[in-house]
């Protein structure tokens, strides 16, 4: 069988397209790049691919690690193919360019001795050098979370864009650490060294069943969970509200039922335990909850000078006030 990855027009308006033949045991994926020449067809192999791509041997075998066309220059194809590295077979990245006439390809890998595979590459219209390429990397189990698969696929989404790195530790910028119980009957004000840029850390649960109240307060604005059952958290100044587009919960309960595309609905779970990560840096706001971007938005002239603690059904177990933005990987590490 035939799975087409993508189809583009070239400069003529002519086909292009991307295409991985799999024979019939499911267990061999050839790739080919195939053009119209205005009479005929032309069918150039690129490589063998393996055979599906993810950990799980008995179902979708027909996946394979995927393929795209460089929208500036559709006779180049990116395609993941499993190569021996040190870290075993892993999938990564290879760049292809096919002569005009279909005659030749050359092969250019571009993702070396990766810990997990890179899959289904993406060529981004409009966009030139290494920020045009994205992907996914790391484990994929089933495309759907299960009990039989409760991993679902880990993935993160990578570039060959370089990011500046520095070495750092979690104790600079630290005006203030504490742990206790700071609740609606324990209100504690914090007063720190005037900073344009803070982030605050704050480990929040909620023993009752009434999540929400007033979380903290902070440079005129006051972060706030609404009571309601099912609600998207919100940071507001008294004029305006910065409401989240996400639901302060859940979905791990999927991991508990079977698989199925029966269409049937599994209710999310409230977060009654979670990190919550406000930072602020040269005009954006960003929050986190657990790790993992909720919000992110400009603001303008907002300066830290005293932390407070809000009117809450719940614990801060932990604050933590800092004088310069965490990134996420660097939220990520905080025990």
């Amino acid at each position: 069988r035939n799975w087409i990855w993508e189809l583009v027009l070239d400069k003529d308006e002519h086909p292009v397209i991307a295409m991985v033949s799999i024979d019939s045991s499911k267990s061999s994926h050839d790739y080919y790049h195939v053009k119209w020449t205005d009479n005929q067809w032309k069918k150039t192999f690129l490589s063998n691919a393996g055979g599906h791509f993810h950990q799980s041997p008995d179902i979708e075998k027909c996946y394979s690690g995927g393929m795209t066309i460089n929208k500036n220059d559709p006779q180049v194809i990116y395609g993941s193919v499993p190569v021996e590295g040190k870290h075993g077979d892993v999938y990564e990245l290879v760049k292809f360019t096919v002569a005009e006439d279909g005659s030749e390809r050359s092969a250019e890998q571009i993702t070396f001795d990766s810990p997990a595979n890179n899959i289904r590459p993406y060529s981004i219209a409009g966009l030139k050098g290494a920020a045009s390429l994205a992907w996914m990397q790391g484990d994929y189990y089933d495309w759907i979370v299960s009990k039989e698969r409760p991993e679902g696929f880990p993935t993160a989404i990578r570039t060959t864009v370089s990011l500046p790195e520095d070495s750092t530790g979690l104790e600079k910028g630290l005006l203030y650490e504490y742990y206790h119980e700071a609740t609606t009957q324990m209100e504690d004000s914090i007063r720190v060294a005037a900073t344009e840029t803070f982030t605050l850390v704050l480990d929040l649960s909620f023993p009752s069943d009434s999540t929400g109240g007033e979380i903290i307060q902070f440079a005129g604005l006051t972060y706030v969970i609404p009571y309601e059952e099912m609600s998207m958290p919100y940071l507001t100044d008294g004029i305006s509200n910065f409401k989240s587009s996400n639901l302060l919960a859940r979905s791990d309960n999927w991991k508990n039922q079977e698989r199925a595309t029966n269409g049937k609905w599994y209710a999310v779970e409230k977060l009654r335990k979670f990190r919550l990560v406000i930072t602020y840096e040269e005009g954006t706001l960003r929050t986190y909850i657990d790790g993992l971007l909720d919000q992110s938005f400009p603001l303008e002239g907002i300066k830290l000078r005293e932390v407070t603690t809000g009117e809450s059904k719940g614990v801060i177990e932990k604050l933590s006030v800092f004088n310069r933005r965490l990134l996420q990987d660097e939220i990520k590490m905080l025990p």
